[in-house]
């Protein structure tokens, strides 16, 4: 569902060969999302999470159209927040629980079976080497 006055738009990224689910943020869930953007970015570098498989890729976030402080587009897969691409890609730890926030969220949305199925949302810290501690 894409709104024209969205204030930032999330997507479940988790489908090949059909489109991936996306709703927009209400202005309560955007100011949560905000808050806890602010407390991981810059707080714990990490490296970037390996390379995706199919299933479960984690979530985008993109800003929307509507007039707020603008989130930045950012990914979020497996503990690590990737802000900005290519090169310029930054990598963060996850520790204000940004992925754990939006898997509640798509679970809210009737979700849960398929995360489920594809394992999405098992914490276990210990299975990511790629973190930097």
């Amino acid at each position: 569902m894409q709104s024209q006055s969205a204030s930032a738009l999330v997507r479940l990224l988790i489908f090949s060969g059909q489109p991936d689910p996306e709703w927009a943020l209400d202005e309560q869930s955007h100011d949560q999302l905000a808050a806890r953007l602010r407390d991981a970015v810059g707080n714990r570098k990490s490296n970037p999470p390996p390379p995706p498989q199919l299933g479960y890729r984690g979530f985008l976030v993109r800003p929307g159209t509507k007039e707020t402080v603008a989130l930045p587009e950012f990914t979020v897969w497996q503990g690590v927040l990737t802000v900005g691409s290519d090169s310029r890609a930054q990598h963060w730890q996850d520790v204000a629980g940004i992925e754990q926030m939006l898997l509640g969220q798509a679970r809210e949305r009737g979700l849960g079976e398929v995360l489920d199925y594809f394992g999405a949302g098992k914490e276990d810290q210990d299975q990511k080497p790629w973190i930097t501690r």
